[in-house]
């Protein structure tokens, strides 16, 4: 274990976002409780850091609970049905069009990970509930489709 004062996060967007708020936000008793959360982690094990997106949903909740913009109900069901997971996916997906854009850019392939290695993967974590001897039924039954045939077809039948 480092010497290191316990507040300290080797991600320094973390650290932005963290000043930010205790800064600018009136209230932020959700963050607070997140970086508690860090401080018992760390001194487990010294990797086991708030990220960023953690870091950024906690203040997020934060704002909308403290900006008097909205009631607590309104709060509470916006998170229930998901907002910050959509806003989630919109950054990632910008990040995602961002390396596509520099791969092209490069003139270089997308990497693509070998389909074995994610089918092996996929029945690992599924070995154990129905969904994997449907899978597994499914590969054997149809040995002379595509990948791609299959990879559409195996997650549909671990979606639905």
């Amino acid at each position: 274990m480092t010497n290191r004062s316990w507040n300290w996060n080797p991600d320094l967007r973390v650290e932005l976002v963290r000043e930010y708020v205790r800064k600018h936000f009136p209230s932020h008793s959700l963050l607070d409780y997140a970086l508690a959360v860090e401080k018992v982690t760390t001194e487990k094990k010294d990797t086991l850091t708030l990220n960023v997106d953690g870091c950024i949903a906690v203040s997020f909740v934060d704002m909308l609970r403290d900006s008097g913009a909205f009631a607590r109900e309104e709060v509470d069901e916006y998170i229930k049905i998901g907002t910050l997971n959509g806003l989630f996916v919109l950054s990632h997906s910008i990040g995602f069009i961002d390396h596509h854009f520099g791969q092209k850019c490069l003139r270089a392939p997308l990497y693509r990970h070998p389909a074995d290695d994610i089918f092996s993967l996929a029945w690992l974590a599924y070995r154990w509930s129905g969904v994997a001897l449907g899978i597994r039924k499914y590969w054997e039954a149809n040995r002379k489709r595509t990948y791609q045939q299959k990879n559409r077809c195996l997650m549909l039948l671990c979606y639905s």
